[in-house]
């Protein structure tokens, strides 16, 4: 599951401290999934975009970039918990085509790497302490859209000439569609030959955020969550970290929304990883959200 890498120069990055919670190092010093979305909100809207003409968009033009795709990668350590971090971030524009050559998509990706100092929150320092090292990094795409207009005017394919003279960034993106984030790798072994379910979930007002839907980052916590329920259910070890999750998003859910979530386990040597998909009740095969994950 490597990250894509963005070819910006080096003097285009941004480099800020970067506060973590308590709970976003677990009792063994890595850091968790969860912790690594922060940086992109400090290292690439705060520091990098705070000022960009990208940030008038949405009030000026209706235009919105929309989270379609996260990749994270965690679980770098020991760290203490009470330490800040370091985060690098970058962003880049780009485009889509589609099969006669025509631009389809204008994307936003935001990058960031964390580093921080080898550590302990409690007890004795550990072997090699103050050294740095790489606890995770974070790859997000997002689609430009105008999200409240007619439904047959939402899809962008040019950006205001205050963004990019020519109208299409000249960067070219490679597009994944969703569904391919549910295809266990080709060198994966299913323990779960089919799809398992899990309980039901219902959403409240807990889940959500300012966009008026449920966060982006709830989907992750919930399928860690329910991997480690059903690896308990086949008398595996579940004192195991989630260290990497890539989620295609199609559509948000909503307060009172229930979904209904299928896992796949597999393994690849060492590493137990699942593949998921975030579904409507009775609405097999459209998910909302399309999940892989590895411990």
């Amino acid at each position: 599951m490597a990250l894509p890498d963005l070819d910006v120069p080096q003097e285009e990055w941004s480099d800020v401290s970067l506060t973590i919670r308590y709970e976003d190092v677990a009792q063994d010093g890595r850091v968790k999934l969860s912790a690594l979305p922060h940086a992109l909100g400090v290292a690439c809207w705060q520091a990098l975009l705070g000022d960009h003409p990208i940030s008038e968009l949405s009030t000026e033009d209706g235009v919105v970039p929309i989270l379609s795709r996260v990749h994270i990668r965690a679980g770098g350590g020991p760290v203490s918990a009470v330490a800040p971090l370091r985060a690098r971030g970058a962003f880049r524009l780009s485009h889509t085509r589609d099969a006669a050559g025509e631009v389809e998509r204008l994307i936003l990706e935001l990058f960031a790497r964390v580093e921080g100092q080898r550590g302990a929150t409690h007890g004795p320092a550990p072997e090699g302490a103050g050294a740095t090292l790489r606890v995770g990094e974070i790859h997000a795409e997002h689609v430009f859209t105008r999200p409240f207009a007619p439904a047959g005017e939402r899809k962008l394919k040019r950006l205001p000439e205050r963004i990019t003279s020519t109208g299409v960034p000249p960067a070219r993106y490679l597009w994944q569609p969703p569904e391919r984030v549910r295809v266990p790798p080709a060198d994966a072994r299913l323990i779960d030959p089919d799809p398992q379910p899990s309980p039901p979930i219902v959403f409240g007002l807990m889940h959500t955020d300012a966009n008026q839907h449920v966060n982006s980052l709830v989907y992750p916590d919930l399928l860690e969550q329910a991997v480690l329920t059903r690896l308990a259910s086949l008398g595996r070890p579940t004192d195991v970290l989630a260290t990497s999750v890539e989620l295609a998003y199609r559509k948000p859910c909503f307060a009172g929304d229930t979904l209904e979530l299928s896992t796949m386990l597999y393994e690849r040597g060492d590493t137990v990883g699942a593949v998921a998909a975030f579904e409507g009740p009775g609405r097999r095969g459209r998910p909302h959200v399309y999940a892989r994950m590895e411990f």
